[in-house]
């Protein structure tokens, strides 16, 4: 953890890390193995909640990413997101403000298959259907 105002925790889990660094940025994982949790730049969130083998990123400015109960899951973070138990995911929000990208028990979304999640404008994408 480097900057100020940071907070990197893990919690129970065995070979993960928590990293913050920047200014007022909280880093979280709790439970799981082999997760990678990254808050970097200013005052962004990073949480992973169970799951083995994500990694999950807020960057830049005021982002927040979260990954709950899933494993593979790849989680980057430019405004905010969300993968919420399912397993093997890109999810993605590049651009914003305003951009919102989820998956809610979708499995297997990835670059690899062509079904990643990603939203790169202002809105909503939930396991791959855009609001507006």
């Amino acid at each position: 953890t480097g900057g100020s105002g940071n907070l990197a925790v893990n919690l129970f889990g065995k070979d993960s890390t928590a990293t913050a660094i920047g200014i007022g940025n909280r880093a979280v994982n709790v439970g799981g193995e082999n997760n990678r949790v990254d808050a970097l730049g200013i005052l962004n969130g990073a949480t992973n909640l169970g799951g083995n083998g994500n990694k999950v990123g807020a960057y830049d400015t005021l982002n927040n990413a979260l990954q709950v109960g899933g494993n593979g899951n790849t989680v980057a973070a430019g405004t905010d997101l969300a993968s919420i138990f399912g397993n093997h995911n890109e999810v993605a929000a590049l651009k914003g403000p305003g951009a919102v990208a989820g998956n809610l028990g979708g499995s297997n979304n990835n670059t690899a298959n062509g079904t990643a999640i990603t939203r790169d404008k202002p809105g909503i994408t939930v396991n791959k259907v855009k609001l507006p």
